[in-house]
């Protein structure tokens, strides 16, 4: 009897009494020809879903379980503004604006006024970097050509601290660091909006780590 696998090699004899092997539909009572491709095309799926999870597994990948409060317990947070070392002006809101969202968009804990808090995020900009990748040489106006960056990289470094508010006691805390390139052109003022966006890209991305780091399994 042949398995009840929907493709199957099935064995037989022909009348010649001589064996070879087939390819064969499933002959199983009642299953059409519709029912026949809709099994295979389910059993595909969960080949390729099991696939994926292997990949994914492979490279690293994994689920991380988000606490339901901050460490110490800490469901009520005040977000101050961040404090800025720096000769960047304005970068401490774009910081504090970026941290602030992220917990907005979990509503896993609260963030209220400094009076109403348990504790409280305390941010600082450590330092700020720009640094040239690339060069292009450049002809400027018919005068002797001119060695010309035309790659940046923007860094930053921030520390971020979960600090209890009656007593001041460190609940948590992390050193983060990210860099961007950018393109540059001639215009200076292309380049100042390119630099921006390259900081903003970074505070994205440091205050989503600080928000999942500081929520995961402590």
């Amino acid at each position: 009897m042949p398995p009840s696998c929907p493709i199957w090699l099935t064995f037989y004899q022909t009348r010649g009494a001589k064996s070879r092997f087939k390819a064969g539909r499933p002959r199983a009572s009642g299953l059409s020809i519709q029912g026949y491709y809709a099994t295979l095309g389910a059993m595909w799926k969960w080949i390729v879903v099991a696939a994926l999870l292997i990949v994914c597994l492979g490279c690293g990948y994994g689920f991380v379980m988000l606490q339901d409060t901050l460490p110490g317990g800490v469901k009520r947070v005040a977000i101050p503004t961040f404090n800025n070392r720096t000769h960047e002006a304005g970068l401490e809101n774009v910081f504090t604006q970026a941290i602030r969202n992220e917990f907005f968009k979990s509503k896993i804990v609260e963030v209220v006024a400094k009076e109403d808090a348990h504790a409280e995020i305390i941010g600082t900009i450590n330092s700020v970097g720009i640094q040239s990748m690339a060069h292009s040489e450049r002809d400027l106006s018919g005068r002797a050509k001119k060695i010309l960056a035309n790659q940046y990289s923007a860094n930053v470094d921030v520390s971020v601290v979960l600090s209890r508010i009656p007593d001041k006691k460190i609940l948590w805390e992390r050193n983060l660091s990210d860099a961007r390139q950018y393109i540059t052109t001639e215009e200076l003022l292309k380049n100042e909006v390119k630099q921006q966006e390259a900081f903003q890209k970074i505070a994205l991305y440091l205050m989503e780590q600080a928000h999942d780091i500081m929520l995961e399994d402590f």
